[in-house]
C-alpha cells in the first residue's frame, strides 16, 4: 500500500509539473507566433509600398521614354541598300518627304535617322526611325501621310511597346 500512495503522489506531482511546463511552452509558442505574425504584417506592408513605388517608377520611366520619342517617326517600306549608312538613310527620308509628302527640308530638319533591327535575308527593308529637330515638322509629316495611300510606305509614331499594346 505504501508503494501505491507514494507512486500516485509522485505521478500526480510529475503530472502537475508536466502540465505547467506544457502551458509555459504553449504560452511561449503563442507569443512567438504573435511576434512572427506582427513581423509578417510589417513585411507585407513594406512589400506593398515597394510594389506601389515600383509601379509609379515604371509609369514614370514609360512617360519619359515616350517624351524622348516625341519628335520621332517610323517609316516602313522605304527600300534599303546594302551597307546603307546613317547619312544615306537620312537623305532617303528627306527625299521621301519632299517628293511624296511635299514637305521641304533643310540640313537641320532631321537630327538623325537610322534603320532598326537586323537585316532580313528576304530583302524586306527594315524600318527607319527618324528624329526631327522640330515637333511641328513631325506633325506636318503625320498630317500629310494620307497621301501615301496605295504606296506600301507607312508612317507611324515611335512609341514604346507598352504604349502600343
Amino acid at each position: 500500500r505504501y508503494w501505491r500512495d507514494w507512486s500516485s503522489d509522485v505521478c500526480s506531482s510529475d503530472l502537475k509539473d508536466l502540465k505547467k511546463e506544457v502551458r509555459q511552452l504553449a504560452e511561449t509558442a503563442t507569443k512567438h507566433r504573435k511576434d512572427e505574425e506582427s513581423k509578417i504584417t510589417i513585411y507585407e506592408k513594406k512589400i506593398k509600398e515597394v510594389n506601389d513605388k515600383m509601379k509609379y517608377l515604371e509609369e514614370k520611366a514609360d512617360d519619359l521614354e515616350n517624351r524622348s520619342r516625341r519628335n520621332n517617326l517610323c517609316f516602313d517600306g522605304i527600300k534599303e541598300e546594302a551597307n546603307e549608312t546613317w547619312l544615306t538613310t537620312e537623305k532617303k527620308i528627306k527625299e521621301f518627304m519632299s517628293t511624296k509628302l511635299n514637305i521641304q527640308t533643310d540640313e537641320y530638319t532631321i537630327e538623325r535617322a537610322h534603320r532598326v533591327g537586323k537585316q532580313d535575308t528576304t530583302g524586306k527593308p527594315r524600318s527607319i526611325v527618324a528624329k526631327f529637330n522640330n515637333y511641328k515638322l513631325k506633325e506636318s509629316v503625320m498630317k500629310n501621310k494620307k497621301s501615301l495611300k496605295g504606296t506600301n510606305i507607312y508612317v507611324r509614331e515611335d512609341l514604346d511597346r507598352k504604349s502600343v499594346v
